[in-house]
């Protein structure tokens, strides 16, 4: 059965493993729940293997069960004991995870990109709403100021016709 998440995996679940270096006896690699596991030289393949080196190399990923978990929490591992149709499964099911993770991605970016669409609607609003305010302020502003001016005149008028 394929396992990809990030708990502690159980003899006999296959999962996507990462080599992380190469020793004569083997090769430890990262499993996806970040702890390593031994996958020793005789477990590599069904036919005899000399040189790791020459099966494996750093960073390659390989679809491996887990044979043994020890009373330290190592893991045993094989690359034999798979059989096609579990690393077609554990494949197929990590890019799966993959595909949901860009669809998520994707999905958070639109959230992001509607959110800015929407702060910049609601700027939009404040400022024509501020413009709109100033401009009856200013309407306002220049009927009082018209007022003033009539008074004044009708003030120098009244003034000159007291023929003081």
């Amino acid at each position: 059965m394929a396992r990809e998440d990030a708990g502690k995996f159980r003899p006999g679940d296959t999962v996507l493993g990462r080599v992380l270096a190469l020793k004569p006896y083997g090769a430890f690699l990262e499993l996806p729940n970040g702890e390593t596991g031994l996958l020793h030289i005789s477990e590599i393949s069904d036919a005899y293997v000399q040189d790791v080196h020459d099966h494996l190399t750093v960073g390659q990923e390989l679809v491996v069960k887990v044979i043994d978990v020890n009373e330290e929490g190592k893991y045993t591992l094989s690359r034999r004991q798979v059989t096609p149709p579990e690393e077609e499964a554990t494949r197929y099911f990590r890019e799966a995870q993959e595909a949901r993770r860009a669809i998520e991605r994707r999905r958070e970016t639109i959230q992001r990109e509607a959110s800015w669409r929407q702060i910049a609607r609601e700027k939009q609003k404040a400022l024509s709403t501020s413009r709109r305010t100033l401009q009856r302020w200013l309407q306002r502003a220049r009927h009082l100021a018209a007022d003033v001016a009539q008074r004044g005149e009708e003030r120098e008028r009244f003034y000159h016709s007291l023929d003081l």
